[in-house]
Parts: C-alpha cells; structure tokens; sequence
C-alpha cells in the first residue's frame, strides 16, 4: 500500500486534510466517500527526488529540529511501552497536528508495511531525518535494542537543539545591535546628511576632507536608491550558491577557525557535537571506526 494525502469536504461543507493509506488514488477516494466525505484532491506521497510532479507538497522542506526532538521522544516512550512500530507510528499521526510531519509519518508507516526496514523507511525522506539519525536507527534494528537507541536517540535530539538555541541566543544581541547599527547610520545618511549640506553650500567655504567625504558617501547611498536592497538579496543568493559548491565552503570554514570569537566558538560547537555523536554511537552498538565516520 502507498499513502495519500487528501483534501475533502464533510457532510457541512468544511474543508478537512489527512493522510490515508490505499492500493490506489480511486480506492483513497471510494473510502472518503463511504465516511461521508466528498474528495477534492488526492495526491500520492513520494519521497524527495523521486521527480515525480505529482508529489506531496509536505516534502518541500525539512522537520524543524525543535518538532524532531519532541517526535523522537514520543516515538522513544511508545516503543518502550511494548507498542509495535505500526502502532507507535499511527499513536503518532493522530497526535501530530502539523500536516507536514503527519504526511512523512504516514509515508515511513506504508514503506515499514511494505516490509521494509525502520532505517530503510525513513531514509526515503532524507530531508526529514538526517543520516545520523538514520545510521543509529539502523544499528538498533540490527541489534534488537531499538528501543534504547530510541531512548538515547531522543536525548541527543533534545541536546542538539538546547545547544542550538543557546548558540542562537548567543548571538541574537550582537545581531539586533548590529541591524539598528546599520539603520541609524544609513537614516543620517539618506536624510540628515543632506539637509545639513545645505548649510555649508549657503556658507560657500572651503570644506575639510572627512567632510566632503561624508557629504559623497551620503550622495553615493542615495543615489543607489531601491537598488541597494535589490542588490543585498542577490549578494545573499549568491553566497548561498557559493557556498554549496564543496571548495568554496571549505575555504569558508577555514576563515571561520581563523577568526578570534567566531573561530574558537565555532571549535567548541563542533568538538561538543563530536563528542556526543561519537558516544551515543558507540553506546548504541555500532564499531568504533563506523562511528568515527558516522559523527566525521
């Protein structure tokens, strides 16, 4: 069976959204019919690049880290409740409110009732869950302790994203000081910096060098106009563009390590992510140099 993921009218003319599994887009919508609802769309669920243009709009981004730790611990406690994995998965379609994790959780269910492994399932929506996540569920199937990977799995989510929103913190101040910084500087340039040329202009002397500087860096910005933010946007992409291409982002990071704050908090970020991967991985049965790779 494959999942699908509909939009119908009920009995009042309220539209509702959900997630079934069938043989078939016509048997998806004969059952939606027989509980009553009238079906508008039905669309098959596929995973990222399967290329397919009729594919669920759910799998255009990824889980948010904060929504994958809560999920794993979830996943995690049904587990060790002595819950099947079809079971666990459909506790937790029903109490996830958000369509887009409802529509991955149903996709892994109808590969796992393929007969597919757990890793194997979720490695179809790679942008769901990362390769970690996915070598460590592997190892516990193969070791019959999926329930305490799951566990241990759950507490290095909910750590990853404690540390992530402490490094977030960490920089939310410099970030605001730097945006209002920017703000000031180019309102005294765009509105105040002119009318006080005017003044010396009037005055007809001779005017310092800063000053005159000053008085052309403020006709420079103005004269840009709506060009600069249009410009900022494409220096934006291009960066990100850049920096998807492997020789570039090295070079990056490099520059990274070099800086004097940005570097030696960059290296502790790492070490501590190093650190705990490597652990759990080898906590959860996986041989030392696969875990070596796997946390590299």
């Amino acid at each position: 069976m494959a999942a699908f993921e509909y939009e119908a009218l009920n009995p009042s003319g309220r539209s509702i959204r959900g997630v079934m599994e069938g043989d078939g887009e016509r048997q998806i919508r004969g059952s939606l019919r027989a509980q009553g609802l009238t079906p508008l769309t039905v669309v098959l669920i596929r995973h990222a690049g399967s290329g397919s243009r009729r594919t669920s709009p759910a799998f255009g981004r990824a889980i948010s880290n904060a929504a994958l730790a809560m999920l794993t611990r979830q996943f995690a406690t049904l587990v060790q409740a002595g819950l099947t994995l079809e079971e666990s998965l459909n506790a937790l379609i029903e109490q996830t409110e958000e369509r887009r994790i409802r529509a991955v959780l149903a996709g892994v269910r109808a590969k796992l009732l393929e007969g597919q492994p757990l890793a194997h399932a979720m490695g179809a929506f790679p942008n769901a869950f990362p390769a970690i996540y996915r070598h460590m569920v592997d190892a516990g199937e193969q070791s019959g302790r999926l329930d305490t990977v799951l566990e241990r799995l759950a507490d290095y989510t909910e750590q990853r994203q404690a540390l992530q929103q402490r490094v977030v913190l960490a920089f939310i101040y410099p970030a605001i000081v730097t945006v209002v910084a920017i703000a000031v500087v180019t309102g005294l340039l765009v509105y105040v910096v002119p009318q006080v040329t005017q003044v010396f202009v009037n005055s007809g002397q001779q005017l310092p060098w800063a000053t005159r500087t000053l008085i052309d860096i403020s006709a420079f910005v103005r004269a840009g106009g709506i060009l600069w933010p249009i410009g900022f946007v494409i220096l934006i992409g291009g960066v990100r563009m850049a920096l998807g291409q492997v020789r570039l982002r090295r070079k990056w990071h490099r520059l990274q390590l070099r800086l004097p704050v940005v570097g030696r908090l960059v290296r502790g970020l790492n070490a501590a992510r190093l650190a705990s991967t490597l652990g759990i991985l080898t906590s959860s049965g996986i041989p030392l140099l696969m875990a070596l790779e796997y946390a590299a």
